[in-house]
């Protein structure tokens, strides 16, 4: 994070302490109502959104003092329990830390790895003013190493890699401070805006985390929010070391109205800039952005969203959302390569509550423009360490997604996704520089069509409170072939 942008993070938190509110996770960051409830390793769930901490006002340790060594290994592996590692309250704060450690069995019928990781999660309340929260962790893969590199989702931007290992580590955190002026955050990670089973097509956790900064001003039903993040561009200015690698930026900024208890909407902009410091000009919550891109000579990769969630039903929901990078009206129906964007929109049906959670099944659809996240300088391309940072599975495509969450007796859940693909082979890469396109014509799905069918599904199954166990797989269907691959997972938390 470039030195600019961190003074100015911390002027702003070492304002609000001057003002007493409850904390909490900026709205503009939290879980959207309809999420992917399908993961295939537990380090791919997001951070929570609050703070669940014991009250307490004393020290609490599993190992000291040594008599409650013996009660601390039987609640390690007790079927119920609320207890962590270590707890310490007082009069103004709370705080526990919990070691983490896992291990995983990966492969497909010819190769297989074993990951194996080790971390600490920490939380943090500071009286009414400051929550914290913190997960880090080291792991490494051993046996296949090209089958991992290629296959594992934990495998995300810059890793080390050596003839025997292949080495992993990674944070997510955050920390919050509340205020009457509104809530001011920082964190590391990465999240999701606007609805999706399939990824958002604004804005996914399908790329590595990231640090930013965030302010949100909640005034019941009108919230208004702003994150700047620190990106990561995807080449390296060799001229002066490998490792130097030029400032990139993702400016977001929302509104979100709920005229009715039923009915959310919400509008927006992103920009993705970079070659120089944080513009000050982009930080400015409740201006159109747009204008000022302009301003700045044109140069930087400006897109507006906007979208709804209709909760007719308590047991029926319909979401909708589009992203708009560049448009024509005039050629709205013709083959501009500039009519960028994309559109989402989905269905969500809830059953009654069985054991002890709600069945949910998800329908969506998506259909995104060629050349959609792309621009002319990878400072300004829509993506993060050459990943993109809209929706997963790039652009010039039409997919339709189902999936299922049903939760099971016995502690257990079963999840269960689909998705059919038909994708083009022109302007389909967020990474790719639009200078180099075949012509200024681009239709739906333009170049050679790609027909692509996903199935993933997963079992989760708590034996035991601080212990976790995951049976995942996934397969791929293509004309050119398939590949299906499998996942075995433990995972406690104390």
């Amino acid at each position: 994070m470039h030195r600019r942008h961190i003074l100015f993070s911390i002027c702003l938190l070492m304002l609000c302490f001057l003002l007493q509110a409850a904390p909490t996770l900026p709205g503009g960051l939290r879980r959207p109502t309809v999420h992917s409830r399908l993961y295939t390793h537990f380090q791919l769930v997001p951070p929570p959104d609050s703070l669940s901490l014991p009250v307490t006002d004393s020290l609490a340790c599993a190992l000291w003092p040594l008599r409650r060594v013996a009660p601390s290994m039987q609640a390690f592996f007790a079927r119920r329990d609320d207890n962590r590692f270590l707890v310490w309250g007082g009069d103004k704060a709370v705080i526990a830390v919990s070691p983490i450690a896992g291990a995983a069995m990966e492969g497909d019928e010819d190769e297989q790895a074993l990951f194996l990781l080790y971390g600490t999660e920490v939380d943090v309340a500071w009286g009414s003013r400051l929550s914290m929260w913190g997960r880090w962790w080291y792991g490494f893969y051993s046996g296949d190493l090209p089958w991992a590199d290629k296959h594992s989702p934990l495998v995300t931007g810059w890793h080390k890699r050596d003839p025997e290992l292949l080495e992993l580590d990674d944070l997510e955190a955050w920390m919050v401070a509340a205020s009457d002026w509104g809530d001011f955050a920082l964190g590391r990670g990465r999240f999701q805006v606007g609805n999706g089973v399939s990824g958002s097509i604004i804005l996914s956790r399908a790329v590595g985390n990231y640090g930013w900064a965030s302010w949100e001003l909640d005034a019941g039903p009108v919230s208004l929010s702003l994150v700047h993040a620190s990106l990561l561009p995807a080449g390296r200015d060799t001229l002066y070391s490998e490792k130097r690698l030029d400032e990139k930026y993702l400016m977001l900024h929302r509104l979100d109205i709920e005229p009715t208890d039923n009915l959310s909407i919400f509008a927006g902009e992103t920009i993705v800039y970079g070659g120089r410091a944080p513009d000050v000009s982009y930080l400015l919550p409740h201006t159109f952005l747009r204008i000022v891109e302009h301003k700045l000579h044109d140069r930087d990769n400006v897109a507006i969203f906007a979208g709804f969630e209709w909760r007719s039903l308590s047991w029926l929901t319909l979401y909708g959302q589009g992203y708009l990078d560049e448009l024509r009206i005039a050629e709205i129906m013709g083959d501009w390569w500039g009519n960028k964007y994309a559109v989402q929109g989905g269905v969500v049906f809830c059953a009654p509550t069985f054991a002890g959670g709600v069945p949910r099944l998800t329908l969506e659809g998506v259909a995104i423009r060629p050349w959609l996240y792309t621009h002319n300088s990878q400072l300004g391309s829509y993506t993060h360490e050459g990943e993109g940072l809209g929706y997963p599975l790039g652009a010039n495509l039409i997919a339709y997604t189902a999936e299922a969450n049903l939760p099971l007796p016995a502690r257990l859940s079963l999840d269960a996704a689909v998705t059919f693909v038909q994708q083009g082979s022109v302007g389909y890469d967020p990474a790719t520089n639009y200078d180099a396109r075949p012509s200024n014509a681009a239709g739906w799905l333009e170049g050679d069509v790609t027909d692509t069918l996903y199935l993933k599904g997963a079992i989760t199954w708590l034996p035991l409170a601080h212990h976790s166990v995951k049976l995942a797989a996934t397969h791929t269907e293509r004309d050119s072939g398939s590949q299906t691959n499998w996942f075995v997972s433990w995972q406690t938390r104390y």
